[in-house]
């Protein structure tokens, strides 16, 4: 597992983020059409705030109903500015940010209670007498 560095994590995300707004967003923009209110159901916190951040860094407006669950992220956006731009930045941001954090969790869990990290093993289905 290579050594963990936020500064490395930072500019890998702010790759992802080039990756997917440069050419693709004006393509994007210019074949948006008009904005279609947009629902997604979000119940991962780290992928909520990554697709929150990602929305205002495009100059939308997430919101929810009256009643809605906090897990819920309304917009108004261009069908195509979702489709083509943020939806595929989304998937590679919040990959990328779990892959980390992930890393982050198996080496603290690792220190704080126990080495082995491995996987339970498997038992044979117990017999019936």
């Amino acid at each position: 597992m290579p050594p963990l560095d936020e500064r490395a994590l930072i500019q890998q995300l702010k790759q992802i983020d080039t990756q997917h707004t440069g050419a693709a967003m004006t393509a994007a923009r210019a074949a948006a059409g008009h904005p279609n209110e947009y629902k997604f159901s979000l119940p991962d916190t780290v992928g909520r705030r990554v697709f929150l951040a990602l929305l205002r860094r495009h100059g939308l407006k997430p919101y929810r109903r009256p009643r809605q669950r906090h897990t819920t992220v309304m917009v108004m956006a261009p069908p195509g500015l979702v489709e083509q731009t943020l939806w595929p930045a989304y998937l590679a941001l919040g990959d990328a940010l779990h892959d980390y954090l992930g890393q982050v969790a198996f080496r603290v869990i690792g220190e704080a209670l126990h080495g082995d990290q491995s996987d339970a093993a498997e038992a044979p289905e117990p017999t019936s007498t």
